[in-house]
């Protein structure tokens, strides 16, 4: 059985031999805190013997040097001509003197991609930055506009996290809005001709075209985290910055410092086979007796044609009664074609905000779904099943029976902000459900007490699971995120393989990324969702995020009775559901309660 691997770091460092080859310096301001983006930061960067910056947040930040007598002295001379200078102090430490996590953090910052044509590590107010030409956004013109990047940060508990960050530029600032900070008070970026970036300054050309680190409001950059459709789809992602910064520390640092990721050897494995298509068969079981009416509010000649189509693929899949009408009713299951926000934004009347009291409703908006029809409408029926199952009060896509629970399990969410709301799903053995509301009240002692407690206690909680009072689980999220085999799927694809997606390859290198799993881990439960084995794509979006499972009360609850309800595909149409799937249930009625209906219409 494979390993699965974690981007938890297992550091290994030989102090004696970094502190033979290079020097260390912690420069301290006497004043409250250094800015973040202040010149002091990048500054030392100027002086070719320095490797790199450090900075986090607070009042010092640390500076690598080459091994030399002299840096003492640089290190006065660059603060005697920068900001700060006045109120820093300089202290060489040894490297065993840092936290680990900030020495491994140090030495990231250090390296370089020279060897590589197209990937650039830019070390840039004490923070790395990698980034690819191609993934930088440019006008018609072939100006550029924005640069995504991913930011390599390595956390207190030695977790590496690749976060996109996007520097975007100067010329789009009517386009960000500024709050906390000004405009003016943001580093300014170049980009040179190599493609690396640095700090902009007096000697650059006033005209060169500048950069901040800010994203423009709305927009949101992505870069993919795996794709091993070829050697370059690869390299262009998330795990490929992290193979080549994993194997370029290596190699830098060899006989002083290596790296290596946390594995986990015991585990358990959902098999999702049967998860990868829609269980059609249900869905028509379903809607033998049920009608679905499909409302055209665009009314234009195309969105004619298209709400044909959709009635037309619908009664096809399923087999069912479906067709077009000009209003709602209570008896059927009802799809309303309308814009998309947008597009009502001039002041239109927008039909998201109509009242749908009483009626079970799924909006399908035109822009989005007129060129996705065929594959939108598993998600638009399965959505309209769960809506009707909420009225309803009992599931219909899941036998709950097969669970072979003897007592009523109940599922609980917390709105968050700062007056959260508490609401809570009893599913009962034979799969019917109901919903209620707690506040939070110290006073008053009740069954949903303790859960609302526990969102009090744990930012991080997603969602709890009640068995009974004195057994009650909280799902927490957690940094953790799993890793593929990297270097193998690195060497496989350098060769030209990229017949990767068979159950061999699926096995030998992407068994952290695939299927349900579960393990344990200092008393407590982890588990992550991949994606379906046997329906694996080339290319990964997301990273499978480790969840904790923590035991509240003196029972014993085993969360692994709990897995069979994330393999699942109607909550994400094909796709499996990262908490079990009665937190969909509980979502959808939220929404319903605080957005669009009155309490006693919703059950």
């Amino acid at each position: 059985m494979s390993e699965i691997r974690t981007n938890e770091i297992i550091p290994h460092f030989d102090y004696q031999k970094i502190d033979t080859e290079y020097d260390i310096f912690c420069l301290e301001t006497s004043r409250k805190y250094i800015s973040t983006g202040a010149g002091i930061i990048d500054a030392p960067l100027m002086n070719k013997n320095v490797r790199a910056v450090l900075f986090e947040t607070g009042r010092r930040f640390y500076v690598l040097l080459n091994h030399s007598e002299d840096n003492f002295g640089n290190m006065k001379k660059i603060l005697s001509d920068a900001e700060y200078g006045s109120s820093m102090s300089i202290m060489q430490k040894k490297s065993s003197e840092l936290e680990k996590y900030q020495l491994l953090q140090l030495l990231i910052n250090g390296l370089t991609a020279k060897k590589h044509p197209l990937l650039r590590f830019n070390n840039l107010t004490g923070h790395l930055y990698v980034f690819r030409p191609e993934w930088t956004y440019k006008s018609k013109e072939n100006v550029i506009w924005s640069i995504p990047t991913i930011e390599v940060k390595v956390m207190e508990d030695c977790l590496i996290k690749l976060n996109v960050r996007t520097f975007t530029s100067t010329r789009l600032r009517s386009k960000i809005t500024f709050t906390k900070r000004k405009f003016e008070e943001y580093p300014k970026y170049v980009l040179s001709t190599d493609n690396s970036m640095s700090r902009k300054t007096a000697d650059d050309d006033a005209k060169t075209p500048d950069f901040i680190l800010r994203q423009i409001d709305g927009r949101k950059s992505g870069v993919k985290f795996l794709n091993i459709s070829s050697e370059t789809d690869f390299e262009a992602t998330k795990i490929g910055v992290l193979n080549e910064v994993a194997e370029n520390f290596n190699e830098r640092y060899s006989g002083m410092a290596a790296i290596e990721f946390k594995t986990i050897a015991e585990y358990t494995t959902i098999d999702t086979t049967a998860t990868a298509k829609e269980n059609v068969k249900a869905v028509r079981a379903y809607l033998a007796d049920k009608k679905i009416i499909l409302i055209d509010c665009v009314r234009n000649e195309q969105s004619g044609m298209f709400c044909e189509n959709i009635v037309s693929l619908i009664n096809e899949k399923y087999n069912c009664n479906a067709k077009t009408g000009s209003r709602l009713s209570k008896n059927a299951l009802n799809i309303r074609l309308i814009h998309n926000r947008d597009y009502y934004e001039n002041g239109l009347n927008d039909p998201h905000q109509d009242d749908m009291s009483g009626f079970t409703v799924q909006h399908i908006t035109f822009e989005d779904f007129f060129h996705n029809s065929k594959h939108a409408v598993s998600t638009v029926v399965n959505e309209l099943i769960i809506k009707d199952d909420i009225r309803r009060g009992m599931f219909s896509l899941f036998d709950w029976g097969c669970m072979g629970f003897e007592k009523d399990i109940t599922f609980g969410l917390s709105t968050g902000g700062d007056s959260p709301k508490y609401f809570f799903m009893t599913v009962r053995p034979d799969g019917s459900f109901f919903f209620s509301e707690q506040q939070m009240n110290l006073l008053e002692v009740n069954e949903y007490s303790a859960c609302v407690q526990i969102f009090g206690d744990k930012r991080r909680a997603e969602g709890m699971i009640k068995y009974s009072d004195d057994d009650i689980l909280a799902i927490c999220g957690t940094d953790i995120f799993t890793l593929p085999e990297y270097m193998g799927l690195s060497v496989e694809l350098k060769s030209g393989n990229t017949a990767l997606r068979n159950k061999e390859s699926r096995d030998e290198y992407l068994t952290s990324v695939t299927e349900i799993r579960s393990f344990r881990r200092d008393g407590c439960d982890f588990y992550f969702i991949g994606v379906c084995g046997s329906g694996i794509q080339s290319a990964l979006r997301n990273a499978a995020l480790i969840r904790c499972v923590e035991q509240y009360g003196t029972g014993s609850g085993d969360f692994r009775r709990m897995l069979p309800l994330m393999n699942v595909a109607f909550v994400r149409n094909g796709r499996l559901t990262v908490v079990p799937f009665p937190f969909k249930y509980l979502r959808e009625y939220i929404f319903m309660i605080l957005f669009l209906l009155p309490l006693d219409k919703c059950v």
